[in-house]
């Protein structure tokens, strides 16, 4: 199965996600981590394959406009079955909807 996790411009939120993306690779799924451009050295060093979305807007979320668009051609392009999106990245719910994949919202110790 095609999983694409989607991580906010943080290091702490991306290091939550990496162990669940090891989990599913470890058990033979295809599994890419979203995330704006700056993240992409992050997540590249945790060894997951890095997917660089929107257009480097500054921001603690993944949901700005050009967000949600290039995560939803990226999505449309790939074709993941679930998407996993970090409450910080709602932009992975709009991408799920869009291309008709499984969505499942992660939520940290402090988000309510």
């Amino acid at each position: 199965m095609r999983v694409l996790l989607v991580a906010p411009p943080s290091d702490a939120r991306l290091h939550s996600l990496v162990p669940l993306g090891w989990a599913l690779r470890t058990t033979g799924h295809e599994v890419q981590i979203a995330g704006r451009a700056s993240c992409t050295e992050a997540i590249t060093l945790t060894g997951c394959v890095a997917v660089p979305v929107g257009a480097g807007e500054d921001g603690p979320a993944l949901d700005a406009a050009s967000d949600v668009a290039g995560l939803v051609a990226y999505a449309s392009f790939w074709r993941p079955e679930l998407i996993i999106w970090d409450t910080m990245a709602p932009a992975g719910a709009e991408a799920a909807r869009a291309v008709g994949a499984a969505s499942v919202r992660l939520k940290g110790p402090h988000d309510r």
